[in-house]
């Protein structure tokens, strides 16, 4: 998805770059077949260029809580994530060996 914004910190990306790459996704919302019976979370980590990383947090059903935030490292996309086991699944995703699920 791609947003169009009138902030002059955002960086429309060409075509030709390699990027945006979604890195990792991992969600506990439930399929469209499925009832929901309780909260749900989807995060999605996208690198937008070499050193910039798009940190995509949704919570639901409601109130839908959405958050997002460029960062610049791993480190930084943790802490805009925070903590629990839905951040250990989405981390692991992306390195098993640097971010193992249970240390």
């Amino acid at each position: 998805m791609v947003r169009v914004s009138s902030n002059p910190r955002v960086h429309v990306l060409r075509p030709s770059e390699p990027y945006p790459r979604v890195l990792a996704e991992f969600s506990t919302e439930p399929a469209a077949d499925e009832p929901s019976t309780g909260r749900w979370t989807r995060m999605r980590l996208t690198q937008v260029a070499a050193d910039r990383y798009l940190c995509e947090k949704t919570r639901g059903p409601e109130p839908l809580e959405e958050r997002s935030a460029t960062v610049g490292n791993f480190i930084s996309a943790k802490a805009f994530f925070g903590g629990g086991w839905v951040v250990k699944e989405l981390f692991a995703k992306l390195d098993p060996k640097r971010y193992p699920r249970w240390p």
